[in-house]
């Protein structure tokens, strides 16, 4: 028996494919706190207090503030602040369209966790590989994460009989569809 669309997954079918799903808490978290740091610190700079940028480079990552004065949480919290208009609302977008399902099937806490280090392995990467820059911001190397989250959670759940159905399809290649014991999964 399946069971019905969740309201907050429109756009989904869950008639076809009975996936177990959560309500998406962290992506809506995520949106918000992205909407926090982003109109907070307009709203600082309109009320003329600081500079303007102040929020934001407090939690951007800039690799003087994570070197010099050890401040270790910066990679983590630099996938919250966007550059500009434009980056804030492609990365919110990106968060709506894939951060919503994903969380929903993927769960609150494995999507926090990929989230949130994917977005500091990002920085540090950027930080590692480009002598150039200095200052790390955006959600693009965490959305990236979710992506190849749900792409492995894909290749592992994928329908054999589909997949078998194809010649030198991916489970064909991998031996994905052959039977074998997955702890994980329910006994049938």
């Amino acid at each position: 028996m399946h069971s019905p669309s969740p309201p907050w997954l429109w756009w989904s079918d869950r008639a076809l494919y009975d996936v177990p799903t959560v309500f998406p808490t962290a992506a809506l978290t995520f949106l918000a706190l992205h909407l926090v740091v982003f109109v907070g610190d307009y709203a600082l700079y309109a009320a003329g207090v600081g500079n303007g940028g102040d929020l934001f480079l407090r939690v951007a990552e800039v690799d003087d503030a994570v070197i010099t004065y050890s401040q270790w949480w910066r990679p983590f919290t630099s996938c919250l602040a966007d550059y500009g208009l434009v980056h804030f609302a492609v990365a919110n977008l990106g968060l709506i369209v894939i951060g919503l399902e994903a969380n929903a099937v993927l769960g609150t806490w494995p999507f926090v966790a990929i989230y949130v280090l994917s977005g500091a392995v990002g920085s540090l990467v950027t930080t590692a590989t480009d002598a150039d820059t200095n200052l790390t911001v955006g959600g693009g190397d965490a959305l990236l994460g979710v992506v190849g989250a749900m792409c492995v959670y894909i290749l592992i759940n994928v329908e054999p009989d589909w997949n078998r159905a194809q010649p030198g399809g991916v489970c064909e290649r991998w031996s994905l569809s052959q039977p074998r014991h997955k702890p994980w999964l329910p006994p049938t």
